[in-house]
């Protein structure tokens, strides 16, 4: 059975056939979602990103010019929250719908000298995690990005789902960010291996014309159904099985 009938058939048990103890009981991962499930490790040094932080949040021009840096800078105007609401259920919202605003995606990039070498590129307290300036990522002229997420953040609710929702999201979320790549400079390409999703971003010879109005709206508050009914991200018909 391939990836979309399995997910289909879940979305079907969950919709119609759900089972009421799968409400209280949390089901471990399957080998599927392991294998984008976000990896917690006791970071060592790490560098501070305040700066291209604080300047995607304050609508400024990005202040840095290496790849590694204009994808933080990216990453930051798309993934955190722009507005909060007074709604309890989905208080918080980006530049991309969340269902029920848990925002669980983690970003990673790969060092280029070691292909094993992961360093989390921390948006909750801005810095770049077992990092150092000395680094080959700030003079690197392509960037592997790997996207992961948290699948503990999840209700019990959502067990035969999660996986399906973590999918949707990211659809959501690399449509922003391949738009906000490009205005800067840079293309992605999307390629999956071992189940995992990976972006491979280098500089492109020129910039989009977008003027950014599409871009500077957040779209999470439009919600139809509890999801945003966005077109197909064109990246994904980049996938490499």
């Amino acid at each position: 059975m391939n990836d979309s009938t399995s997910l289909a058939i879940n979305e079907f048990t969950f919709r119609y056939l759900y089972p009421l103890e799968d409400e209280k009981q949390w089901r471990p991962l399957n080998a599927l979602e392991m294998a984008c499930q976000r990896t917690r490790r006791q970071p060592g040094c790490s560098v501070d990103i305040s700066e291209l932080v604080t300047a995607a949040l304050t609508h400024q021009q990005c202040p840095r010019e290496s790849v590694i840096e204009r994808l933080i800078f990216a990453l930051a105007q798309v993934h955190l929250p722009n507005y909060v609401t007074t709604a309890d259920a989905y208080g918080s919202h980006a530049e991309y719908p969340s269902p029920r605003s848990y925002y669980p995606l983690t970003f990673s990039v790969q060092c280029p000298d070691s292909p094993d070498c992961w360093r989390e590129i921390d948006l909750e307290n801005w810095q770049l995690n077992d990092a150092s300036h000395r680094d080959t990522l700030w003079l690197a002229d392509s960037i592997r990005l790997r996207v992961n997420t948290d699948f503990h953040i999840y209700n019990a609710l959502y067990n035969r789902f999660r996986y399906g929702l973590f999918c949707l999201e990211l659809g959501h979320c690399l449509r922003a960010l391949t738009r906000r790549l490009a205005r800067l400079g840079l293309t992605a390409r999307l390629q999956r291996e071992n189940h995992q999703f990976l972006l491979d971003i280098t500089r492109a010879d020129s910039t989009t014309d977008d003027d950014g109005v599409n871009l500077s709206r957040r779209t999470s508050g439009m919600f139809t159904m509890a999801f945003f009914p966005a077109r197909s991200p064109q990246i994904f018909c980049n996938w490499t099985r």
